[in-house]
């Protein structure tokens, strides 16, 4: 995530490193954020992720939690790359 003046922006990069157990949770990710997109105009709750070791490949995450002041718009969505583009708002 970055600042954009008062806006927070997030710019996914997808990677097929994923394996396993998170592979499937890509792929609710990748669901949820088109239900968002169909039903909720794009509108979007933030859970944040903290890694072991950032630059790893793959990342262990070691921790989650649900972020109630950052509602995000996907401003931008490509299922064929599944990645995608949210801003807050």
């Amino acid at each position: 995530m970055q600042r954009d003046g008062e806006r927070v922006v997030y710019q996914s990069r997808y990677t097929p490193r994923l394996k396993g157990k998170v592979r499937g949770v890509d792929s609710e990710l990748i669901a949820n954020l088109k239900w968002a997109r169909d039903h909720c105009f794009g509108l979007v709750r933030v859970v944040m992720l903290a890694a072991e070791d950032v630059t790893a490949e793959p990342r262990k995450i070691v921790g989650c939690y649900p972020d109630d002041s950052l509602v995000m718009r996907v401003t931008g969505f490509d299922s064929h790359s599944r990645t995608f583009r949210a801003e807050s708002v």
